[in-house]
């Protein structure tokens, strides 16, 4: 879908959406949010992505799932939102690595990129080996290409640009595929203008341009466009690279696109050289506009700062003019700091490097020596080791026995005392959830009939305090109960006029291979979100989904309550013990809440 025209993907997307089959009906949701992006109309992109997820979870069909979560971090890295970006881009790493070795070529391809916008080159460089990696063992020469191109500009190889981009064109001409023909003529552009050949490079960049416009590809139209601005301007045409600037603007004006920021600092700063300080002005105030929403990258601030500093220092404006000075000085310290922290780290390796290496051959040294004096040892007493030996193995033995007999006994009255212990905390479990539970709810019905509501409140959120402490106390043996029944009747307890709770999908899972640490911790940790939707949620309706995907459990809680903020997952502990829960059995757990429209915890779990 992504090498075709966006409009007859838009077209047959539409068609597929009719066919009642699953993995079709994923591709068109995908198809349409992909064809959102390059044309840079975020309204429904989310919307569409999360319909295909559903559906690809539903499936069971991981290849497409890593499609749609690496969709979605370039969503996210679009709008700048560097979390969610990063969340979504790994998790479609994680599933694509031991699936498909061209797909996890591309997607570690795209992280390693998306580190290298957040200036993370650690994590730029790794993500970049492990694409080559995958890549290699697929053969896929478009990637590799990308790659190699990537780390010529990575490590500052001198006509790297040119080489790398000529081998991507001549291979897009040899495929007769238009689309990557367009796309790689641009690539090569590139290269051709790093070795001053720009008439060459104007008629390449030119045909790109024009198919692009054809096909409606916003993004890479507006990836053309910047070469072509360069062309522009290093042959000192300011009039085409206005025009250019005004096209790109055109495009994304009306987006949350990173490139908007960019682009608005392009045109300011080409009013501010042609002396047009007013219009300089407006497109520099955008720029720092757009940070207040978006996460700008801080060179583009800095440099924002040094304009607007110019413009009111050349209008005599001075006092303005510092304050701006004084705020671009401020970020280039930072800038610089984290250089130079760099560069002492970079240091600071290849010393402890050094070092190592001298220690290391010193150390071989000794050990050498070390190992001709053992030899020498070895012979002179190897005539009497059997002897020792022998004698030393008789004593070990009969000690051996008396202590392993010890332990045993020792571990014997160990188990005892906790099976003596475990009764006890089950019979107070026990007495707690059928008696105390019991007396309090009684207890709050009085209350009630009194008109006492808010007292009769507290005292139910007591009950359900000690109905969850019964939980912990006291556990049915799976063995004696399925557990999926354990769970239906945890929920038909929290059940009631004002809550009403359904499942889905819960005899879907195969309990029986689930390690029953993994069920009790699970059980406890739905128990605590209900308890936290019935008490705080003022939830009416709450769901409990259960999905299989390979290997792993996918558990999803949503309720149509009020929902909470950053604030409460903060200082709630029952949020804490969850957490806790998910931690120890080395899964992975997420909070996504609207404001008056409820709230939904994912839980991710390996089980089998």
């Amino acid at each position: 879908m992504k090498y075709t025209n966006p409009d007859l993907a838009n077209s047959i997307s539409d068609s597929l959406l009719k066919i009642e089959t699953k993995p079709f009906g994923s591709d068109a949701y995908a198809a349409k949010a992909y064809v959102k992006l390059i044309r840079f109309q975020y309204d429904s992109v989310y919307s569409f992505l999360k319909k295909s997820i559903t559906l690809d979870r539903q499936n069971q069909d991981s290849i497409r799932l890593a499609r749609d979560y690496n969709l979605m971090g370039i969503y996210y890295k679009d709008v700048a939102l560097k979390d969610s970006a990063v969340f979504y881009y790994t998790k479609a790493v994680q599933i694509i690595d031991k699936k498909d070795a061209k797909l996890a070529g591309v997607y570690n391809f795209e992280l390693s990129r998306y580190y290298s916008l957040i200036g993370d080159k650690n994590r730029q460089i790794r993500f970049l080996k492990k694409s080559k990696e995958f890549s290699n063992k697929a053969r896929d020469t478009l990637t590799l290409y990308n790659i190699e191109e990537y780390e010529n500009n990575l490590f500052k190889k001198a006509g790297g640009d040119y080489i790398s981009g000529k081998k991507q064109y001549l291979f897009s001409k040899s495929s007769k595929n238009s689309y990557l023909l367009a796309w790689s003529q641009q690539k090569y552009a590139d290269g051709i203008i790093s070795v001053d050949s720009l008439d060459r490079a104007k008629v390449l960049i030119d045909s790109s341009i024009n198919y692009f416009k054809s096909i409606n590809n916003l993004y890479l139209l507006y990836v053309a466009y910047s070469s072509s601005a360069n062309i522009a301007y290093i042959s000192k045409d300011d009039e085409e690279r206005l025009k250019i600037y005004n096209a790109q603007y055109n495009i994304v004006k009306n987006t949350e696109h990173i490139f908007k920021a960019a682009n608005t600092y392009n045109l300011g700063d080409f009013y501010l050289h042609q002396k047009k300080y007013d219009k300089a002005k407006k497109f520099l105030l955008e720029v720092l506009e757009t940070n207040k929403h978006q996460e700008i990258q801080p060179v583009l601030i800095l440099l924002t700062y040094e304009s607007l500093s110019e413009i009111y220092e050349n209008r005599g404006n001075f006092e303005v003019a510092l304050e701006y000075h004084k705020k671009f000085k401020e970020i280039e310290d930072m800038l610089y700091n984290t250089q130079v922290t760099a560069q002492v780290t970079d240091y600071k390796i290849k010393y402890e490097t050094q070092e190592k290496e001298k220690e290391n051959l010193q150390l071989k040294q000794d050990n050498a020596e070390k190992e001709l004096k053992v030899q020498q040892a070895t012979n002179l007493n190897q005539r009497y080791g059997f002897i020792a030996l022998t004698a030393f193995l008789g004593i070990f033995g009969i000690f051996y026995y008396s202590k392993n007999r010890r332990r045993k006994l020792r571990d014997e009255h160990i188990i005892n005392i906790a099976q003596t212990k475990q009764k006890e905390h089950e019979k107070i479990g026990a007495d707690l959830h059928s008696t105390k539970a019991k007396d309090l709810e009684k207890i709050a019905s009085n209350l009630e009939q009194k008109g006492e509501v808010e007292i009769a409140k507290k005292v139910r959120e007591v009950k359900d305090s000690i109905r969850l402490l019964s939980h912990e106390l006291f556990q049915i043996p799976f063995s004696q109960l399925e557990f999926d029944d354990q769970i239906i009747n945890l929920l038909f307890d929290y059940n009631s006029d004002s809550l009403k709770i359904t499942h889905a999908g819960i005899h879907t899972i195969p309990w029986a291979e689930v390690d029953d640490t993994i069920k009790r911790n699970l059980y406890l940790i739905i128990s605590e979100a209900i308890s936290n939707i019935k008490n705080h949620s003022q939830a009416t309706t709450a769901n409990v989904k259960f999905q299989k995907t390979n290997k792993n459990i996918d558990v999803t809680i949503t309720d149509n309550g009020i929902g909470f903020t950053d604030e409460d997952l903060k200082k709630g502990h029952g949020i804490g013990n969850m957490r806790m829960r998910v931690n120890e059995i080395k899964g992975s757990i997420r909070f996504d809440a609207v404001k008056n429209k409820g709230s939904e915890i994912g839980i991710f779990i390996t089980a089998f």
